[in-house]
């Protein structure tokens, strides 16, 4: 009976269509009336109908409506600025800051980390606003529509978060107000395993934005990011930006203590990707393994990325030169396309199967890598190592999930990126006689799976081996080209030398270069040790120096010593 008078009470001190009245009302009510609590127990009446209609708790409704009333034309206040309104004390409202947080997390409120000069200073307390669209159903008298608090699925949420974080990269706002807001979601929605995980794992409050922002781009189908490009997305701080490079690099950074990100250099060039450990992302998406298919785009397979390819010089024979020109002029993307669509035509296979083969160090991964920045294509890698099992049966479908796994990529590809098999005779070798062996029959039966998939494939598979000798003759037919990298003839072995130590004289490149037969790779070692005597010793080598390390490079000292001298 009393929460009826109650009710009839309140609804007599607020006309139904006239939220703006009753919000104009309460902010006069409670004005410097000395703290929230004094403030609740004065609009009580008015604070149950205003929290019903919004889907909150009364606290959070006066929360709202001090925002709403104070900031109305100042763009955001902070805690202390209600403080200030209700003359109380700012750690007293600071106690109310998680649901400053959830009405976030509602849509109902945003949080914004600005700048403001205050007593000669600067603060970057969070300020809070209510939103346009909020504030102008509240003065048409229309109702509020928000987003929903607790959802039923992961998809549901992600699909609320991926959206405020894409609004917020289009128009070039700070993502800290997202994460937020994300957070606020993740405490209105426990029940998910998602938001349990994120937030019981114990981490600094800009550690928990780049997961989030990780585990977001993970659930889009892309699940590596660069470094730099990590860091600039997720914060504006040019500064905060330096300081979280450093820790990674170091190896110190907490995500990286406590195995919730996996960092590693990328191959060939000074830069760095970074990705969820398997560990954390299967805690994170446990039972989401629909919606992390459904994600999977070109990112899935770890590709190494085109644009963040180093150029680098390479030195080739007249032939080398002319059938690498070739390819590559066939690979570019407009060419490519009328290639395969003309292949089509004819009925012929649409694939380009390109083995590059000859002596270790020639250049001939640095050549793909090189083929991958000119043409604009991505490469899937395929470690060795990846294709082999232990277990009888499991290494056919290791193989067969490859080739699927990169007919999905050039199907959601504009370009078709590059299916790369580095020292590919560890695969691609020799069948054997069937006999007892289940060895033997393994290596059978995979090599005939590549050889079918080789057949029917639909975009770029390039092999490398020092040992062509080792492939079955099956493949030959297959690989519509087949260039041999033969070690530098003299002049060749003098630009490399000449383009990696400039500072040499020529006399001495010369020198070098007729008495030692040196292959690309080998040169690389040289000027690997030249560099680490210039840092250790703060001085450049002597000549003497240099050709020791030739000697010992080749092997050719009597005592066959291996390293440098010290």
């Amino acid at each position: 009976m009393e929460k009826k008078k109650l009710k009839a009470k309140a609804t007599l001190a607020l006309k139904s269509d006239d939220l703006l009245g009753l919000i104009e009302s309460v902010t006069e009510s409670v004005r410097a009336i000395g703290s929230f609590e004094k403030a609740m127990e004065k609009a009580g009446t008015q604070l149950v109908i205003l929290s019903q209609e919004l889907g909150c708790s009364p606290a959070q409704a006066l929360l709202f409506i001090m925002t709403f009333g104070i900031s109305f034309d100042l763009g955001g206040i902070t805690v202390t600025d209600m403080a200030g309104f209700l003359k109380g004390s700012p750690m007293q409202m600071a106690r109310h800051t998680r649901d400053l947080e959830e009405l976030c997390g509602m849509l109902l409120l945003r949080r914004d980390r600005g700048e403001r000069f205050r007593y000669g200073g600067r603060s970057t307390m969070p300020r809070y606003y209510v939103p346009s669209d909020v504030v102008e159903s509240v003065c048409t008298g229309q109702k509020i529509e928000r987003g929903s608090i607790e959802f039923e699925s992961l998809e549901e949420l992600v699909g609320v978060a991926g959206s405020l974080m894409d609004s917020a990269l289009e128009q070039n706002n700070g993502m800290e107000e997202v994460f937020r807001e994300v957070k606020a979601l993740l405490l209105h929605n426990k029940q998910l395993e998602f938001s349990r995980v994120m937030l019981n794992t114990r981490i600094n409050d800009d550690s928990f934005q780049i997961v989030i922002y990780m585990a977001l781009q993970t659930l889009k189908g892309n699940p590596e990011a660069r470094l730099e490009n990590l860091l600039k997305t997720v914060f504006p701080d040019t500064n905060k930006q330096v300081y979280q490079r450093r820790y990674f690099k170091r190896g110190g950074h907490e995500l990286q203590r406590k195995k919730i990100l996996e960092f590693e250099p990328a191959a060939f060039r000074n830069e760095f990707i970074v990705k969820l450990s398997s560990k954390f992302a299967g805690k994170l998406f446990a039972g989401e393994k629909e919606l992390l298919e459904s994600g999977k785009g070109r990112q899935d397979a770890q590709l190494i990325l085109h644009s963040i390819i180093g150029e680098k010089t390479m030195f080739y024979s007249e032939e080398e030169g002319r059938n690498l020109s070739f390819i590559e002029e066939a690979l570019m993307p407009v060419n490519f396309k009328k290639l395969t669509g003309k292949l089509k035509d004819k009925g012929l296979c649409q694939g380009v199967n390109i083995l590059l083969y000859g002596p270790p160090g020639t250049g001939k991964t640095e050549t793909v890598f090189q083929l991958a920045r000119k043409t604009g294509r991505d490469i899937r890698q395929i470690d060795i190592s990846e294709t082999k099992s232990y277990w009888f049966g499991e290494s056919e479908k290791i193989i067969k999930k490859i080739f699927e796994q990169y007919k999905a990529m050039v199907e959601h590809s504009k370009v078709a990126p590059i299916l790369f098999f580095n020292e590919a005779d560890g695969v691609f070798c020799r069948r054997r006689e069937i006999g007892k062996s289940s060895t033997g029959q393994t290596e059978n039966a995979i090599q005939n799976i590549i050889l079918q998939e080789m057949e029917n494939m639909k975009g770029i598979l390039i092999a490398t081996t020092n040992m062509a000798h080792n492939l079955d003759k099956a493949f030959e037919r297959r690989f519509l080209y087949k260039i041999l990298f033969e070690k530098p003839d003299l002049e060749a072995r003098f630009m490399i030398w000449e383009s990696r130590l400039p500072e040499m004289s020529s006399d001495f490149i010369r020198y070098i270069s007729e008495h030692f037969d040196f292959t690309g790779g080998q040169i690389d070692n040289i000027l690997r040790k030249y560099t680490m005597h210039q840092v250790l010793k703060d001085e450049d080598p002597e000549h003497k120096d240099v050709v020791q390390w030739c000697r010992e490079e080749n092997m050719q000292d009597e005592y066959r010593k291996i390293g440098f001298k010290i």
